[in-house]
């Protein structure tokens, strides 16, 4: 029940605010026909006091995603999600708003935030998250081969588009964010960790596809598409594909260091380990009312063997995933 509750006031707080801004904008459409493009923009900016930057993706400009990609004047790096039906349009809205309050790099525009969209999503969808200042990719859907085993689940048809995210070569660095998360805290270091997968350890030798940090090459890409037909998955769905393809890096995959001067290797394949603090289970939270609960760190070393600012800051709690 607390789950509940807790999503619904993160929910409600967000629409509330894009329906107040919505109706702002209306009346100032209806009060003055003259206005232009950039008034409006300014007069949406100020009502959810965003800098008007944030405003400049513009409704209709989604971008189609076969093979090569492109985008107008990219950033470096991305935050990106992937929409699969509609009805996952509110969380994605919701985790991508969560990124803005937290993450500086978003507000400055050094990052940019990126949801790639299947065809199964409508248009008014598409214009809704524009507006909310994100950058829509449209990616054709990559079909999962493995419908016909029995571990597959019908939820599963659609997650092998998410794979797109290793060919944005538009970027040189994204973080995949399953759409079901809640950011709580600033994920951007995360952009510099030391590998071409760095990914959230639930098990020892096994990774969770939810947040991801990879470096995107149409090689990479292709070879990745190529073993659809050839690796196994445990689960039917990317996570239990994914781990396959990875096999050979994941029992000796140390822990990420987080180092922008960081440069990888060509066609490096290093898996690394991000902190516990980028993927924590909701239960740490609403099972108790912990909604404060200290960063995960404090248990872990002391100012005496100089571990304490480690842990502390690479461990704290930054992403919830329910």
């Amino acid at each position: 029940r607390m789950y509940v509750v807790f999503v619904l006031i993160h929910c409600s707080v967000l629409v509330a605010t894009a329906a107040a801004s919505s109706s702002e904008r209306s009346l100032t459409a209806h009060s003055h026909a003259d206005t232009t493009k950039d008034e409006a923009a300014d007069n949406l900016a100020s009502s959810l006091q965003l800098d008007r930057a944030l405003l400049s993706n513009r409704a209709g400009e989604a971008t189609q995603l076969h093979g090569g990609t492109t985008s107008k004047n990219p950033a470096a790096h991305a935050y990106v999600t992937v929409l699969y039906d509609d009805s996952y349009l509110l969380p994605v809205r919701v985790l991508m708003e969560s990124l803005l309050i937290h993450s500086p790099d978003v507000a400055s525009r050094e990052r940019d935030r990126v949801v790639l969209v299947t065809s199964k999503i409508n248009q008014n969808s598409i214009q809704l998250l524009e507006e909310d200042g994100l950058s829509v990719l449209r990616a054709s859907e990559i079909p999962n081969p493995y419908v016909k085993s029995h571990l597959f689940q019908p939820r599963f048809a659609s997650v092998m588009s998410k794979l797109h995210i290793f060919n944005l070569t538009q970027y040189d660095r994204v973080m995949y964010i399953d759409a079901d998360s809640l950011a709580v805290d600033d994920l951007s270091a995360a952009f510099s960790c030391d590998g071409a997968l760095c990914a959230r350890f639930l098990d020892p030798c096994y990774f969770n596809t939810g947040v991801m940090v990879v470096q995107p090459s149409a090689a990479r890409f292709q070879t990745i598409l190529a073993k659809l037909k050839q690796v196994d998955s445990y689960d039917g769905s990317d996570q239990g594909f994914l781990n396959s393809v990875y096999s050979d890096e994941l029992y000796f995959a140390p822990t990420c260091r987080f180092d922008p001067s960081f440069v990888l290797e060509p066609n490096s394949e290093r898996v690394c380990r991000l902190p516990a603090g980028y993927h924590v289970d909701g239960g740490i939270y609403y099972n108790k009312m912990q909604w404060d609960e200290p960063p995960l760190g404090r248990s872990f070393g002391s100012s005496e063997d100089g571990l304490d600012h480690y842990y502390h800051e690479d461990y704290k709690n930054r992403l919830i995933h329910f």
